[in-house]
């Protein structure tokens, strides 16, 4: 990655990046035979930004640690959900992401959970109380609602491309689902959403009445293309036609979110901004608890971090 980056910047020069020695030293790179990049150049580098960002994770967790109470409701989510990465993932690959913010294995997983649900908390208290400059001016633009759906699986959905290049699903039904999906309804005509939801979806979202959380402009790719587009489409307190997707039927309600709700969705906390306003966050809680920084370089890093917002 390191030559190819090399070879990008200097188009115009003579980049090599086989296998170098000079001075007996191992080379990464060289330009025009003059100016070389040492392993140990690298190494030094790495090693550097690894530090700096070890110092500036403790920081972070430190101040939502001390910032945000440990709740029952919280470890007992974070432990539920730790047990689904667990049973979803290789625990290789876990181990290997956990390690790089700082924790052991597995074993870390469920504080890991715990630890960002607080960071979650610290953004959301910061969005409320800064509503009307870091939220309100965002919302005609991104266009945030509250979705629930109803999912009913159909096993056999074909796909195929229309003449603008759009990706068709049919659904290709059994008896069995086909006469699930005239139940529900069914059951909608004289029952509430929610009610339907937890009695028919087949979704995990069926034990909260279905709720997948905010859909908005920023994050809609995170949903197949048909199911984002009805979300955007429905006003406040409508509910869509049957949709077909790769997983089968959905039935879509829209609903308008509180503050509350929008502040405190992880979804709509990443729709408004980038790392930026997660450090704003971090920074205003820290003020809060009357936190001090010792460590100059962490210091330091935190004034170039907080400058560069403030030129954006």
């Amino acid at each position: 990655f390191v030559a190819v980056y090399a070879v990008d910047l200097n188009k115009n020069k003579e980049v090599k990046v086989d296998t170098l020695t000079k001075d007996g030293m191992s080379v990464i790179y060289s330009i025009d035979d003059n100016d070389y990049y040492f392993a140990d150049d690298l190494y030094n580098d790495l090693s550097g930004d690894l530090k700096a960002n070890a110092a500036l994770n403790s920081y972070i967790l430190s101040v939502c640690r001390e910032g945000v109470e440990t709740t029952t409701e919280m470890t007992n989510y974070a432990a539920s959900y730790a047990q689904y990465v667990l049973s979803s993932n290789d625990e290789a690959t876990i181990v290997s992401q956990l390690r790089q913010y700082g924790y052991d294995g597995t074993d870390d997983l469920t504080t890991y959970c715990i630890d960002m649900l607080k960071q979650q908390e610290v953004i959301k208290q910061y969005l409320l109380d800064n509503y009307d400059v870091e939220v309100e001016p965002k919302l005609a633009d991104i266009n945030p609602r509250k979705i629930s759906h109803i999912l009913i699986k159909v096993a056999d959905v074909t796909e195929s491309t229309d003449e603008n290049g759009n990706t068709i699903h049919t659904a290709n039904p059994t008896a069995e689902e086909q006469a699930k999906l005239d139940e529900v309804l069914k059951a909608l005509e004289t029952k509430s959403f929610e009610e339907v939801a937890k009695e028919y979806s087949e979704d995990s979202s069926a034990t909260i009445g279905g709720l997948i959380g905010i859909v908005d402009a920023n994050n809609k790719s995170n949903y197949v293309a048909e199911f984002a587009d009805a979300s955007m489409n429905l006003n406040y307190g409508e509910v869509s036609d049957v949709i077909t997707t790769t997983y089968g039927w959905h039935i879509i309600k829209c609903d308008e979110a509180t503050k509350d709700e929008l502040c405190s969705d992880s979804g709509f906390q990443s729709s408004l901004a980038d790392n930026s306003l997660f450090f704003r966050a971090i920074c205003a809680k820290a003020d809060e608890l009357g936190y001090t920084v010792s460590d100059s370089d962490l210091q330091a890093q935190i004034d170039s971090l907080l400058s560069t917002q403030e030129a954006e």
